[in-house]
């Protein structure tokens, strides 16, 4: 078994993690290109931006030569609001660039693994995100290749999430007022709304076993938790029990921890969710510590 990831982020490190560590599995990662702090644990190959022509046909190459049993894209302009910033620059990374790599993969005998989005399953006809995402799962669904999948993923968090996401000011918030008294204050957009949060690290890992089986399901509920961000925020401050501070949502108010009734949250959710927050940012690449 050889597994190809393409694309870097969150899941690359973390697959790449798996793969060597944890399967003991011969892997490779094809970047875009490599920041010197982050750290993988399979050999790495940086080819420039992949939806540009001459690297694509690079990434092309790379294939045919590594012969990988088993591919796994995991390239997205993930970030919402880059997404809707950049409307272009998203519709050729999430949908045409993963048009052209379930086309050439088609006739090929090994299994091809897009990472979606649960968002893929709403109505949010303008997130740019989303509908780039549809297309590119609507297409490999097309091409009628029995070794295509794709998995809509839940929203799944871990230490390595950067300041792109809206989770690492959260994060970052809460370290700072862990050992402190003082009132903090978080303010969020629109908190209301629920989201099925999931660990990156369980949700990976179960993809992997998915992959050492040979047997796919797009169904991960069975890892997640149905949280609105206030409800996800205000949890962070019940386990380090945190009573000193407020949530401001722009849409619907303001909260704080007895203004609120809470759902009952698993304990395997609290464990992640605390652990989200103990690892500090000089440590989010030791993912033997967390992982």
């Amino acid at each position: 078994m050889k597994i190809l990831i393409i694309g870097g982020g969150q899941d690359g490190v973390i697959l790449s993690y798996l793969i060597s560590k944890n399967y003991n599995l011969e892997g490779l990662i094809v970047l875009r290109n490599k920041s010197k702090r982050t750290n993988y644990y399979l050999p790495v190959r940086e080819i420039g931006s992949f939806i540009e022509k001459e690297n694509y046909l690079k990434l092309e190459k790379i294939i045919e030569e590594f012969e990988p049993t088993h591919i796994i894209n995991t390239v997205a302009l993930s970030s919402t609001a880059q997404c809707n910033q950049f409307r272009e620059l998203a519709l050729e990374i999430n949908a045409n660039f993963v048009k052209k790599l379930a086309t050439f993969l088609k006739d090929k005998k090994l299994n091809f693994i897009h990472l979606g989005s649960i968002l893929e399953k709403e109505n949010r006809p303008n997130c740019i995100y989303t509908i780039s995402k549809v297309m590119a799962s609507k297409f490999i669904a097309e091409t009628n290749n029995s070794n295509a999948f794709t998995f809509r993923l839940p929203n799944h968090e871990s230490p390595l999430r950067d300041d792109r996401f809206f989770i690492r000011e959260i994060i970052d918030i809460f370290q700072k007022n862990l050992d402190s008294n003082k009132n903090f204050t978080i303010h969020l957009m629109n908190g209301k709304t629920k989201r099925d949060w999931s660990w990156a690290p369980s949700l990976l890992n179960k993809i992997m076993h998915m992959i050492l089986e040979d047997n796919y399901n797009d169904n991960f509920k069975d890892l997640t938790c149905s949280l609105s961000l206030i409800e996800f925020t205000i949890c962070i401050a019940n386990i380090f029990n945190l009573k000193e501070f407020k949530v401001v949502c722009e849409k619907s108010g303001t909260y704080n921890s007895n203004d609120f009734i809470m759902p009952e949250i698993p304990k395997a959710t609290q464990k992640w969710i605390k652990k989200l927050i103990m690892v500090k940012n000089n440590e989010i690449f030791n993912l033997e510590n967390w992982c």
